[in-house]
């Protein structure tokens, strides 16, 4: 018995399909690396380390980072991209407030909560043991 047209997957669904699996294969790999650097600090933080615990191939690092500056770079963006999105809702948020001090207290306490996130830690501390990297 064959499927009917109906149940046929088009190459336009298997695509999308497909990329949305290398999506969530692509952020479990970097939350991973932001658990093992959490967990186990920077320097434990290998490529294979990474690729064990998140239980991948290496080649689906090497096609989503190219290698681990590329994936720890990835990071970093993952914490400034949740840093941004976390000020435009402050912003919002703020707009509200008539009182000055209670802006300047939520303005603090929004900045406390984005900067304790395990993402922001791990970019911190990427760009702290990376740093004199840069500096050359």
């Amino acid at each position: 018995m064959t499927a009917g047209p109906q149940n046929r997957i088009t190459p336009r669904q298997s695509r999308h399909r497909s990329q949305e699996r290398a999506e969530r294969t692509r952020e479990l790999v970097i939350e991973e690396t932001i658990r093992c650097i959490r967990e186990e600090g920077f320097a434990a933080a290998s490529t294979r380390h990474i690729i064990e615990r998140a239980g991948v191939s290496t080649g689906v690092v090497q096609y989503h980072f190219g290698d681990r500056d590329g994936l720890l770079t990835a990071v970093v963006d993952h914490a400034i991209t949740s840093l941004v999105s976390s000020v435009n809702d402050l912003a919002d948020e703020v707009e509200g407030i008539a009182e000055t001090d209670e802006r300047m207290k939520a303005l603090a306490d929004a900045a406390w909560k984005t900067f304790l996130n395990p993402a922001s830690m791990t970019a911190m501390e990427i760009l702290i043991a990376t740093r004199s990297l840069r500096s050359t």
